[in-house]
């Protein structure tokens, strides 16, 4: 088996890792906080997170959805009287309307998703788990 860390332009990790910041564009910051749990009073649990809203402008500029965002509401009708709504996604309901409406045609509505599981992160050592918080906008599109 050929060796090829002799290929390598670094030379440790921590000019690897110097050269992965300077050469990629940063993700959004982190924080970190100590926090107490009710059902564990006596054992304080550290929570890393990223500003919510930051998450969602980070995910309104992203190239990656580019043409595959909706900003504004819209109405859908099965019939030529307009009397039969059809509600797909979520820019398509009453509620987008609504409160586009009193944000004005400056601004657009950008509605969060979040979503949460347990996952396991020890193995033959314990019961460590951690609790991911996952976020997306609503203003991506499903379909992409």
């Amino acid at each position: 088996m050929k060796n090829h860390a002799s290929n390598l332009t670094f030379k440790n990790a921590k000019e690897f890792y110097h050269r992965i910041d300077k050469h990629f564009p940063h993700g959004l910051q982190w924080h970190c906080q100590e926090i107490e749990v009710p059902k564990a009073p006596n054992e304080p649990q550290v929570l890393f997170y990223r500003d919510p809203i930051d998450c969602l402008k980070f995910l309104a500029q992203s190239p990656a959805f580019n043409g595959h965002q909706s900003y504004a509401p819209v109405k859908y009708f099965s019939d030529n009287k307009l009397k039969n709504q059809v509600y797909g996604e979520l820019n398509t309901g009453d509620v987008w309307h609504y409160y586009q409406s009193i944000i004005g045609p400056e601004e657009t509505v950008n509605p969060a998703i979040l979503a949460s599981d347990g996952t396991h992160v020890t193995n033959f050592s314990g019961d460590g788990k951690v609790h991911p918080v996952y976020i997306s906008s609503k203003q991506i599109e499903t379909d992409l």
